[in-house]
Formats: structure tokens, C-alpha cells, sequence
């Protein structure tokens, strides 16, 4: 066999390996498939590579390579059917949410009018605090659609970003302000520690804004009540490191290489909300060139940090969108946990 076919076989190999992380949306017909294709291209990968190493010339005739070109006619061919797959998905995700938020939109715009136009004597506290309960079922939803459409961008590539030059002190504060209210429902102490010397980013804005939310709601959420949260940001030589530390119980270390995983939730937790968060958070880290990870040990609480880059004086400001990298750490979670900046 000529080396360029090898090659091609190394190529499906790889494909096919990018592919199993995403078995669990695969029917199980096809996950066998992918599982015996990969088994028999790594098999013949290593058998090629001995061949052509230690006796190339002894090689038999091409028709002895049949079966191999077939199992690279089946890897090509299943992998188009879970790239068809995944864009079906994301088609059929983009519709369903355009037609979710139209109702949505509607529920809200009545629940307004209808606390608005109440006579005073049927505004009584019970009637007020359903009315409540309404609007927030409805915020609840509309944050559940866009963190499935956030997810889906940056896993296609389309998660955009509007870069500036900023400072991380402003905008932490501002998300910190936000916040305060929801650790205030269970007795926390939500603090921001940002050091003199932490340097201007090259960072969205907005994006930045929810990857903050997402860390201190997840802290929040996980963090006893009378526990504390702090957000501290300090200087690293390429730019930022921000990170979120809560006196919760922490993570367990079976637990730690899968927070950022797409839907994931500890088995010992109460499931609450998509597990969409942190998943998003990591796609819009990376999309800025940074890195994000976590590090915990049980009973003593929890540590995840983020890092930006910082600003290049006198560098004009272009939308981006997320690179390779940041699409494949949103599907596939994250393998490892790192070890810090």
C-alpha cells in the first residue's frame, strides 16, 4: 500500500475518534458501528506502520487491502452521518426556540398588564406573589432557551464576540451588584477582592458578564447558606487571572474532569437547572484565548478560575468568532482538569 493511503487511514482514525465523545447522541446501532470501525482502523493503522517500518517491499498486492478501504469507506460515512446529525440538531434547536420565546413573550407581556391593571383591593399579597412566581417561570425559560442557543453557537462557531479594552474591576463589580441579591436569599456573603496591578483586558463585555454569573451562580447554588463567595481578580504576566471561591463542600475528585461537560450534574446533587453553565462558560473563555478549570477538595470548598488576555495598546477591535479549539471543548466537556495559568 502507498504511504498517502495510510495516511488517509490515520485521517478516518482521527475523525472517528473526534466523533466518540459524542456517542450518547448516537442511536446504538451507530455507536457499535463507530466502536468496531475505530477498533479495526486502529488495528490496521499499527499493522500498516509495522509493515512499512520494518519490511515495506514484502507488502502484498492492493487487493489485500480491500477490507481496510472498506472500513475507511464505513468511517467516512459515519462520520458524515453525525456531522448531518449534529447540523439536524441544531436546526431543529434553533426552531423550537424561536417558537418557545413567541409564547414566552406573550406570557410576559400579559402578566405585566394584568398587575398593572388590578384594581388596588385584588392586589392582595397572595395574587402579587403569584404574579411573581410567573414572571420568574418565564425568566427561568427564556435563560433555558438561550443557554441551549449559546451552547449550540459555540459548538458551530458562531458564538461572535464584540472584543474591547477593559478593566476586570468595573465589570466584576457590576456582576457583583447584580448578584448580591440571589446569595442574600440564602444568608451568604458575596465579596469582590480585585488587586491595584490587574492589567485592561481584551475582552466582550457582555460574554465576560456571563461567565461571571455562571461561576458565582454555580458557587451560590452549591454553597450552604451563611457560607461565603469570593471573586478575586489579579495580575498573571499574560493578562488576567479571575476566580471564584465558595466555603461550599467542594467537589469530588471523580467528579472534577467533568463540570464543564455539556448537561452534566454530580450524582450526588439535586438536580437543578440544564447543566448548560459551565459548559458555556468554558466555550466563551476559550473563544478569548483563555483557559478556564477548576480545583476543589471535598469539605473544603471550591475554586474556578478563568483567564483573559491582556489588551494590545493601539490595536483596532474586530468581532470574533470562537475558534477550533473553543467549538470542540463545548462538545466534548473537558477531559482533565489543569492545573492552573
Amino acid at each position: 500500500m502507498e504511504e498517502p493511503a495510510l495516511s488517509r487511514i490515520r485521517r478516518a482514525r482521527e475523525r472517528l475518534g473526534a466523533l466518540w465523545p459524542h456517542r450518547a447522541e448516537l442511536p446504538p446501532a451507530a455507536r457499535r458501528s463507530v466502536r468496531e470501525a475505530l477498533r479495526e482502523l486502529s488495528r490496521a493503522a499499527r499493522e500498516l506502520e509495522t509493515h512499512w517500518r520494518d519490511d515495506a517491499p514484502t507488502l502484498g498486492p492492493v487487493d489485500d487491502t480491500a477490507p481496510l478501504e472498506a472500513a475507511t469507506l464505513e468511517a467516512t460515512r459515519l462520520y458524515r452521518r453525525a456531522r448531518d446529525a449534529l447540523r439536524l440538531r441544531d436546526e431543529v434547536l434553533a426552531l423550537v426556540s424561536h417558537d418557545l420565546r413567541n409564547p414566552l413573550n406573550t406570557i410576559s407581556i400579559c402578566v405585566t398588564l394584568l398587575a398593572d391593571t388590578l384594581p388596588r383591593p385584588a392586589r392582595t399579597r397572595v395574587v402579587m406573589r403569584r404574579l411573581d412566581l410567573i414572571r420568574r417561570s418565564v425568566a427561568q425559560m427564556d435563560q433555558l432557551i438561550q443557554d441551549l442557543l449559546d451552547a449550540a453557537r459555540a459548538e458551530a462557531g458562531r458564538l461572535e464576540l464584540v472584543p474591547s479594552e477593559l478593566s476586570p474591576g468595573p465589570l466584576l463589580a457590576g456582576a457583583v451588584l447584580t448578584l448580591r441579591p440571589l446569595a442574600a436569599e440564602k444568608s451568604q456573603r458575596l465579596e469582590l477582592d480585585v488587586a491595584d496591578d490587574v492589567p485592561l483586558v481584551r475582552a466582550d463585555r457582555q460574554r465576560i458578564t456571563q461567565v461571571v454569573s455562571n461561576l458565582v451562580g454555580n458557587a451560590i447554588k452549591f454553597t450552604p447558606p451563611g457560607g461565603r463567595i469570593t471573586v478575586r481578580a489579579r495580575r498573571i504576566p499574560a493578562g488576567a487571572l479571575i476566580c471564584v471561591e465558595d466555603s461550599g463542600s467542594g467537589i469530588a475528585p471523580e467528579d472534577l474532569p467533568h463540570i464543564f461537560d455539556r448537561f452534566w450534574h454530580a450524582q450526588r446533587e439535586r438536580r437543578a437547572g440544564a447543566g448548560l453553565g459551565l459548559a458555556i462558560a468554558r466555550g466563551i473563555v476559550e473563544a478569548h484565548g483563555g483557559r478556564i478549570w477548576a480545583e476543589s477538595s471535598p469539605g473544603r470548598g471550591a475554586k474556578l478560575c478563568f483567564t483573559l488576555p491582556a489588551a494590545r495598546r493601539g490595536r483596532r477591535e474586530q468581532p470574533m468568532r470562537a475558534p477550533a479549539a473553543a467549538r470542540a471543548a463545548v462538545r466534548r466537556g473537558i477531559d482533565a482538569p489543569d492545573s492552573g495559568p
